[in-house]
């Protein structure tokens, strides 16, 4: 009578003994590297004479690993004569966790930490250590228990996949903590990418023992699945990088678009289909893609969850953990799913994702406009030559705040105001911007008007002052540290820095800030060096030329906060030393205007507040109207504005918001006063920086000095 050749080597199943020697030996290198990695860890958080990466603490590990090992192997000898299988694996578990508690055992005698918890390193930290062996050992028994009792051997295949995609997922993880640029994701991928080692080898071990080894596991590693369905684990992860792209079309072209999505979804196709695909083996493959996926995922999406939590740098590893764990349980519940309604599922997640995105730019755009409405006339050029055509040079320092301000912050500027006003500047004091942003100021100051209407957002040049000012033969220039103020249509200054690129396949700069996990500024755009920008301003101001100049340009210092909604402990210092560099800089630029162009009308002006109060970014709904003070909305609105008049012919403009000013000078330089008077321009904040506050006509409107002046010295 012929013996039934079993398929699978599991629960209550006899091991032939070509099966348990590699079991043995599998298992010895799993339990090697378990210790290894978990070893490497303790040495970073408790010790480091014990460090894997020392010889001292490699022959101990090393040591440890064969001492449990051999311990272990006495132990599962003796009980697969005494016991079923699954009793064998509870002893080997609990056994692995006793060798790795007695690593952190040794370990904790000479911390810091146990310095602090002194019990931690006698008798109860001991018992801890060893109790949570027991409970490792007596929860893999529960496991296999309840697995046999629900029949699991129905689901080998995605239960193998477990532990594979646990462990390729740390693969992923660990490789991104040593690519990836400094931010949330290299920290978050830094912290878990052990932890799901170590889980999935320890997976693994109870795979082993609820599902076996299939004997003809060489036939179904060499099997390969192929289906188009499989771009529903694609789309999944891909869906933040649409929104992302939906939410930033002013800023990048079709071209560039189209260029990010694909090396995106060339990439993760690698990664959530192809690599899975290939060591999937006798592990369920789609499984094994979901568990991928949703690790991706969280690592794409990181950026916007970053914004909600107002994270920076480093996130809440605990929430990241829940949330990881939240996903992979989902992927793998849907991996379950029909693949064709899988995809579907997917392909609505994506769309729906979209809609939003697009929605919410809509909405901005539509509330922006809707706050911008004035009932001014809009202005237009009067045509005629004018009398007089005086170089005009605009100088913009990022979030450069007034006097009043800077007092408020404890800072001292004196030295440079006196320095301005032995250099002929006027300066206006309480003066605001009706924009909390850069983009919010600039554009209108470039179009001398509050409502934008159906332009852009950006500084392209072609806005109504440099309009202007060409059809008085002015050779206007544009120069910029980054690419970040240009958006994606064809620039129109004479001269241009940043050049407009190519329009070629490259990758966005905000691909970088989708990997970092936060978006930043600084790393979201194409920054230049610093010193080409000082260089290329001072060769414009320098050079002869036979036509006037209007320089409109804006640099990067003093700097507001990241915006990331936390304040870093040493903002103000931040600030103040951005402030230095910032004033050396204006000294210069002012020494350079003075030998080449010394009857030149010179604005210097900041764009916005630098951030510095309550959450160092806009309140938006985090505080009540009652907590918003006076301080805190000069810090998001308030600015700088300085000008040197030629021949100290000062005229008479109220100016009140920093948008004012271009309708002044162009009244000034054409004696027409009607750019003055019949100015587009709104006194009123058109944003929500300060919560529900705003400024109107100078007066604070809500908060705690609801119906107060804004700034409480006005005199010039």
């Amino acid at each position: 009578m012929s013996q039934t050749k079993s398929r699978t080597v599991g629960i209550d199943q006899s091991i032939s003994p070509k099966v348990g020697s590699a079991w043995i030996v599998s298992t010895l290198l799993l339990l090697i590297s378990a210790l290894g990695a978990i070893s490497s860890a303790a040495s970073v958080a408790f010790y480091s004479w014990a460090n894997p990466a020392t010889l001292n603490g490699f022959v101990l590990w090393v040591v440890l690993a064969l001492g449990v090992w051999l311990v272990l192997a006495l132990a599962l000898t003796a009980a697969a004569g005494l016991t079923r299988p699954r009793w064998s694996v509870v002893a080997f578990v609990a056994l692995l966790t006793i060798g790795v508690a007695t690593i952190l055992i040794i370990g904790l005698r000479g911390s810091t930490k146990v310095a602090s918890v002194p019990l931690l390193g006698g008798t109860v930290g001991v018992g801890i250590l060893w109790l949570a062996a027991l409970i490792s050992g007596l929860a893999a028994w529960w496991i296999l228990r309840s697995a046999h009792q629900a029949c699991l051997e129905r689901w080998q295949s995605h239960v193998r996949s477990i532990p594979r995609g646990l462990i390729l997922l740390s693969t992923y993880f660990l490789a991104a903590s040593l690519l990836l640029p400094g931010g949330v994701n290299a920290n978050f991928t830094a912290r878990i990418w052990l932890p799901l080692l170590a889980l999935g080898l320890w997976t693994q071990v109870l795979t082993v023992a609820l599902v076996g080894i299939p004997q003809d596991w060489r036939t179904q590693w060499r099997r390969r699945e192929w289906h188009w369905t499989d771009f529903a684990f694609v789309i999944v992860p891909m869906t933040p990088v649409l929104a992302y792209t939906i939410g930033n079309t002013t800023y990048l072209t079709v071209t560039s678009s189209v260029t990010l999505l694909g090396t995106f979804a060339v990439g993760l196709y690698l990664l959530v289909v192809i690599a899975p695909t290939m060591v999937s083996g006798f592990a369920n493959r789609r499984a094994l893609m979901a568990i991928v996926s949703a690790g991706l995922f969280m690592l794409i999406n990181m950026a916007s969850l970053t914004r909600s939590q107002a994270w920076y740098e480093t996130g809440s590893f605990r929430v990241q953990a829940l949330m990881l764990a939240a996903l992979t349980v989902i992927a793998i519940a849907l991996s379950l799913i029909p693949a064709r309604a899988l995809l579907a599922i997917a392909s609505v997640f994506a769309i729906t994702q979209a809609s939003v995105a697009a929605l919410s730019t809509s909405e901005d755009l539509y509330q922006e406009q809707a706050l911008t409405q004035t009932e001014t006339a809009a202005l237009e050029s009067d045509g005629l030559p004018w009398p007089t055509r005086p170089d005009i040079i605009v100088l913009f320092y990022e979030s450069y705040a007034n006097s009043e301000t800077m007092s408020a912050y404890g800072i001292n500027n004196d030295e440079q105001a006196d320095y301005l006003t032995s250099e002929g500047f006027t300066e206006y004091p309480g003066i605001y911007s009706n924009g909390s942003a850069t983009l919010e100021t600039l554009p209108r100051v470039l179009n001398a008007s509050t409502d934008l209407g159906s332009r852009n957002n950006y500084l392209s040049g072609d806005e109504f002052v440099p309009i202007v000012l060409k059809q008085q033969s002015y050779s206007t220039a544009g120069i910029f540290s980054s690419d970040y103020y240009l958006g994606s249509e064809p620039p129109s200054w004479d001269t241009i820095l940043p050049q407009p690129t190519s329009g070629g396949l490259d990758i966005p700069p905000m691909a970088e800030g989708v990997l970092r996990g936060e978006f930043r500024v600084e790393a979201s755009f194409t920054s230049i060096d610093y010193d080409t920008y000082l260089e290329t301003k001072r060769g414009v101001i320098s050079k002869p030329d036979s036509s006037p100049l209007f320089l409109f340009t804006m640099n990067k210092y003093p700097g507001h906060t990241q915006n990331s909604g936390q304040c870093l402990p040493d903002e103000k210092e931040r600030y103040e030393q951005g402030l230095k560099i910032a004033n050396k800089e204006m000294r210069e630029d002012i020494e350079a205007i003075n030998r080449t162009r010394p009857n030149a009308v010179v604005v210097i002006a900041g764009d916005h507040g630098p951030y510095l109060t309550k959450n160092c970014t806009a309140l938006a709904t985090n505080y009540s109207e009652s907590e918003i003070d006076r301080l805190d909305i000069q810090d998001r609105f308030g600015t700088f504005l300085a000008v040197r008049w030629p021949n100290g012919e000062i005229p008479e403009a109220e100016m009140r918001v920093t948008q004012d000013v271009l309708p002044a000078v162009l009244a000034y330089a054409s004696g027409n006063s009607d750019y003055w008077t019949k100015r587009a321009v709104s006194a009123t904040t058109v944003t929500g920086a300060a919560g529900p506050t705003s400024v109107s006509d100078g007066v604070i409107i809500g908060g705690k000095d609801d119906g107060e002046p804004l700034f409480l010295d006005r005199s010039g």
